[in-house]
């Protein structure tokens, strides 16, 4: 499910979201979501998690979940397919893919 122009800055953001929370190391992350610390390091690479791993990250780092989805290139749940096209579609355009 992985989007190559919003996969860069989902983990980007994420990696960033846990440095700020301070002295969360990836395992603390993985273990607050329930999930393998492996998990968490493929994330903030750009490999992109379950949508409910994302929710779930995005609720222990303080984050609007509705934001990190769109960034791991999951529409929310309240959009409509042509909201979350027109979205990610100006993901793409202003990351330039």
């Amino acid at each position: 499910m992985a989007h190559t122009c919003t996969s860069a800055a989902f983990g980007a953001e994420l990696s960033t979201a846990r440095r700020r929370q301070e002295g969360m190391l990836r395992h603390h992350l993985a273990v607050a979501v329930n999930c393998d610390p492996s998990t968490v390091a493929y994330a903030e690479m750009g490999r992109i998690p379950r949508r409910q791993t994302v929710v779930r990250m995005a609720e222990v780092l303080g984050l609007d979940p509705g934001y990190l989805l769109l960034l791991a290139g999951y529409a929310p749940q309240d959009l409509s397919p042509a909201q979350a096209r027109k979205i990610l579609n100006t993901i793409r355009r202003v990351r330039g893919a």
